[in-house]
């Protein structure tokens, strides 16, 4: 007697071969193929598999690895990494790699990626010259064992560029290499913060009455001495001093201050443009997050969450200065925006309380015992005495059975 699958297993049966026919990839190259991917990596976004514990970390330290000792051995573009050395900022620097087939069967390159629109490449293979344009990239056929070259240019920034070139290829050992070129744009002057040549100083978050100090060494790149002379207006809040570190004058010290008095829960800086001879002089450029001087509990929008008409819920929102003296003396705490479901109609009582010593205001809100059912939502506007301080806007939330 012939069995019948059920339509359960029939089901099953076209499920499996549906995702064999979706996994199945051609094979370019001399003899077309179908070959199955029986195998995935599996991907954690924001996790670094390496790092994973015991043997799942050991497995995937070693493909790793064995990447690594791979990609070292190819020879499709070589040097797999070039140093172009240094280059005054805003000149462009020329590179080139060899480019070569290592193969005994012709290949195809499918496409050729630029890591940074500051690049410029030409593949020069037998009599062609092939402009690399970002974003298209007709595919190239290259003969067995051919060679050519790869050449590059890249302007030269004020700071150390790292820029990478992906050759994609029909080359089943070598599917995709990469390779690395370094160039280290240079001015007349070096700069120097924090032990790094660099020319942009970052100093993190800082009170509104602080003096935060910081200092920025200052050398010509040929050693020879040199005399800082003035500088344009400061930005706003910083003080700038420049000091001499030795007689002859060949390391100078910019001694700079920034606060108090900053403007709270703003951004501050600019660019610092300093005068020197000889020499066109030089610039640096700072910044600072300036933290609010106030704290409030809870943080966020205030949520009175899901409850029954019926009784009254009350809410409070702390707020407290944190830094420095003053007070949060209160001009005006107003309720705004107080909407109800389907425009219904209702109230929000509001009362704020300052503590003895003026450090402390609590804002009480309040969804009384009538309340319309459903989502409501508003906002308090609250207006201090202190003109320094500026105004904080409550927002909350609720949803009433």
């Amino acid at each position: 007697m012939t069995r019948i699958p059920s339509p359960g297993a029939l089901l099953s049966l076209l499920v499996v071969l549906g995702l064999a026919a979706a996994c199945a990839q051609p094979v370019e190259g001399p003899r077309r193929a179908w070959r199955y991917q029986t195998h995935v990596t599996p991907v954690v976004s924001g996790t670094d598999p390496t790092a994973l514990p015991g043997a799942a970390g050991e497995h995937f330290q070693e493909l790793e690895r064995q990447r690594k000792e791979k990609a070292g051995k190819q020879e499709w573009v070589t040097p797999h990494e070039l140093d172009l050395g240094e280059h005054p900022v805003g000149e462009v620097a020329k590179g080139e790699y060899r480019f070569y087939n290592p193969t005994d069967e012709e290949q195809k390159i499918y496409s050729i990626l630029t890591s940074c629109s500051c690049q410029k490449l030409v593949l020069e293979l037998g009599d062609r010259s092939i402009d690399i344009k970002k974003g298209y990239f007709e595919p190239v056929l290259v003969p067995a064992r051919a060679v050519g070259r790869l050449k590059f240019e890249v302007e030269a920034a004020e700071m150390v560029r790292d820029v990478y070139v992906t050759v994609n290829t029909s080359d089943h050992d070598y599917p995709s290499v990469q390779v690395k070129a370094v160039v280290t744009g240079v001015r007349d002057f070096v700069l120097t913060y924090d032990g790094k040549r660099q020319s942009t100083v970052y100093l993190g978050p800082v009170d509104r009455n602080e003096q935060r100090l910081f200092e920025v060494l200052v050398t010509r790149r040929d050693g020879a001495p040199f005399e800082v002379t003035g500088h344009d207006p400061l930005p706003k809040g910083l003080t700038l001093d420049a000091a001499r570190l030795d007689d002859e004058g060949r390391r100078w010290a910019l001694r700079c201050a920034l606060g108090p008095g900053l403007e709270a829960g703003k951004t501050v800086g600019g660019q610092v443009q300093c005068k020197a001879a000889p020499g066109e002089g030089f610039s640096f450029s700072f910044s600072a997050m300036v933290k609010s001087p106030l704290r409030q509990t809870p943080t966020g929008t205030l949520s009175f969450g899901l409850f029954r008409a019926g009784e009254p819920v009350r809410k409070q929102v702390v707020l407290e200065l944190v830094d420095g003296q003053g007070s949060l003396a209160p001009a005006s705490v107003e309720l705004q925006g107080v909407e109800f479901s389907k425009g219904a109609k209702g109230e929000i009582g509001l009362a704020h309380e300052l503590s003895a010593d003026g450090r402390k205001l609590t804002v009480s809100l309040t969804a009384p015992a009538d309340v319309p059912r459903g989502r409501f939502q508003g906002r308090v506007e609250v207006r201090f005495a202190d003109p320094a301080l500026e105004p904080r806007t409550l927002r909350f939330f609720g949803f009433v059975q």
